[in-house]
Order: C-alpha cells, then structure tokens, then sequence
C-alpha cells in the first residue's frame, strides 16, 4: 500500500509536466520563423533602393536582447525614396499572421513587400515604428489584400507560398533623414 501511494505520489508531476510539456510543443507548433538572422550566418541581405538614386545603408546583425537583431542603417540626406532588406523564405498557405518586431529611434514608417508563388509584389506601409520601443507589426495573412501590387496576375491576390520577403525604411518628410531601424523575430503564426 505504501509503494502504491509513492507511485501515484508520482503521477500526479509527471502528468502535469506531459501537459506543460504538451502545452508547450503546441505552442511552438503555432510559429514557424522566416529568414535567418543569426551573425555570420544571415539570410538578410541589404539593398538601397537605386532606382531612386542617392539613398545609402547597410545591414548589421547584433546580439542584444536575448537574441539576434537585424539592423537595418539607412542614410537619406542625399535621397533616395527607401532602402531594404530581403530574404528568401518559405512562406505557405495555413498561416494566418506575418509577425515581425521593429524598434527605431525615431519615428519611422516602415514597408513590407511579398513576393508570391505568381511573381506578383504586394507592398503594405506601417504607419511607423515608436522609438525606442518594440513594436510588433502584425499582418492579416488570412483576409489579405494589397493595394499597392505588380508583377504577376497583378490582382492584389496572395498566391502562396511566398518565396520572398523585404522589410522597407521609406523616407518621408516626418522622419529623420539617417538612423537605424532594428528587427526581430519574424515568424508565421497559425
């Protein structure tokens, strides 16, 4: 009688640590992360924009915060409509939310473009990221619509999977002219 009591004294963590652990493998289930930010090792790479001369940059990938940082330098004292950074990514259908953080240290309007399985470029603006402050920019991926789009059928439609991805810094007249655009955890989530 005594060891059956130890043995259900047993049961009851280890059935809780199955459901923490059950719990927390559906979680992850959830997330797929998109391109690869680790230092030396980077999916990312930088463009400036050059159709639109003068616009200069360059992408540094940091560890800060726990974790790798994408840091995207942009410089528009000589012009230049925007700069970015792409990356090749497996996007399929099933996923109903793009996530990425950004912080900025100065008000800033960010772009998003996707390219899809039709070569079709679909371009949605971010009203700008807070400075300072992680901000998580999250897009409908389920109901989604471009209004600005080419290439492809160039219906606006989202023809998955999306092979490519650029994250933008777009000069505006409210922003600051140089500075740095940090990004972080760009993930896919159900």
């Amino acid at each position: 009688m005594n060891a059956m009591l130890r043995t259900l004294g047993l049961v009851a963590p280890l059935t809780m640590l199955m459901l923490v652990s059950v719990s927390v493998s559906a979680a992850t289930d959830n997330l797929k992360p998109l391109g690869n930010l680790s230092e030396g090792a980077t999916t990312w790479h930088f463009f400036n924009g050059a159709e639109f001369p003068g616009a200069k940059g360059s992408l540094d990938v940091i560890s800060k915060d726990g974790g790798p940082i994408g840091v995207i330098n942009y410089d528009f004292s000589e012009g230049g409509n925007y700069v970015f950074v792409t990356s090749t990514v497996d996007m399929p259908a099933g996923y109903g939310e793009l996530r990425i953080k950004v912080r900025a240290n100065a008000q800033q309007m960010i772009g998003l473009r996707l390219i899809d399985e039709q070569n079709q470029v679909h371009q949605l603006s971010f009203s700008g990221a807070q400075t300072g402050e992680w901000q998580t920019m999250i897009f409908d991926l389920l109901n989604f619509k471009s209004k600005q789009h080419w290439g492809g059928p160039n219906d606006g439609r989202l023809y998955f999977p999306v092979k490519k991805m650029q994250l933008m810094v777009l000069n505006s007249k409210s922003s600051p002219k140089v500075g740095a655009v940090e990004y972080k955890e760009v993930q896919l989530m159900r």
